[in-house]
């Protein structure tokens, strides 16, 4: 009796422990999710800032009557031009941090996902385990129900926000 106690102690620890798991990734996976689309915004910005610097050089630019670097464009308006060209080059630049921010903000995802679908299903075995354990004639919904529900609780979170 006494080492059926101690397993079944042991086991509820493991099942709190498991839980503590799944709620912090579970929060982490909310996180990076959230990280994820800020930055896709970002990218979004920045794509279209490229774009609307193109036009006004293409508005701005004749290069049939009046190519650069020919002299008889007006020094203002090529210095302009190249301003904004270089401008063009560091968003860019900034363009490919975000992709690889974002790169790295999705496979973190993924991870999160696999760990917390390895958690589920280690906590389905630990409860069927348990489940072998406790006698018939014991109470097992008193002794594990809140564990078990906190436990389907997470899960359900997870499975309604998974996207």
């Amino acid at each position: 009796m006494i080492n059926k106690i101690v397993t079944i102690r042991d086991r509820l620890l493991l099942l709190k422990s498991i839980i503590d798991t799944l709620g912090y990734c579970y929060q982490e996976l909310k996180l990076l999710k959230k990280k994820h689309a800020f930055t896709l915004s970002e990218i979004a910005e920045v794509e279209f800032n490229i774009g609307k610097i193109n036009l006004d050089i293409e508005i701005i630019e004749d290069p049939y009557m009046r190519p650069l670097g020919t002299g008889e464009e007006s020094p203002r308006i090529e210095k302009l031009i190249r301003s904004m060209e270089s401008e063009i080059k560091y968003l860019d630049n900034d363009l490919s941090i975000l992709i690889d921010n974002k790169d790295i903000y999705k496979a973190d995802i993924n991870l999160y996902r696999d760990e917390i679908s390895e958690k589920l299903s280690r906590l389905k075995e630990i409860k069927e385990d348990i489940d072998t354990a406790v006698n018939p004639d014991e109470d097992f919904e008193k002794t594990f129900g809140q564990f078990l529900k906190q436990a389907e609780s997470i899960e359900a979170e997870y499975t309604r926000y998974d996207y």
